[in-house]
């Protein structure tokens, strides 16, 4: 099942984010060491306050949150979902359920864009499967790699 977080699902997000964090270092452009000091994570706090932007949805199996992604500005942020549950379209429904819901809430949004770290096992063309498209490459840099910024277009969005 695909929901909205809200506020009693924050200590359950802050978990696999973390474990998200420091299981695959590479795939985030943020650090579990860091991460882990802060008493609240931003979009933890953002379910804490029920905050309509940013927000988060998450994938249960049996009451247990396996996947999480967010939304923040214009972008689809922290899409994970844990390696015992990959390979069943999970990150597919929740980026497509994420953007749906951004550009329901965010009238004037024309595009979600994402932000790839490329290294050898990126997310580049599962992205692209669901309709975004490359545009820039950014200066800045993680891990000693690039990151590759795509969108998705509110017209390209099904």
């Amino acid at each position: 099942m695909i929901r909205q977080l809200n506020a009693a699902d924050a200590a359950a997000y802050r978990a696999l984010r973390l474990t998200a964090l420091q299981t695959e270092p590479d795939a985030f452009c943020s650090d579990y060491e860091i991460e882990n000091k802060k008493p609240e994570l931003f979009l933890e706090k953002c379910l804490r306050e029920n905050s309509e932007v940013p927000f988060a949805y998450g994938a249960f199996e049996d009451d247990h949150l396996v996947g999480i992604a967010g939304f923040a500005g214009d972008e689809l942020i922290q899409l994970y979902v844990a390696p015992d549950h990959r390979r069943r379209g999970l990150a597919r429904e929740l980026a497509l359920a994420v953007a749906s819901h951004a550009f329901r809430e965010v009238k004037l949004l024309l595009y979600i864009n994402v932000a790839v770290v490329l290294h050898d096992k990126n997310a580049q063309k599962f992205y692209e499967t669901i309709g975004f498209e490359t545009t820039r490459m950014d200066n800045y840099k993680h891990n000693g790699y690039g990151i590759q910024l795509l969108a998705l277009s509110r017209s390209r969005h099904r």
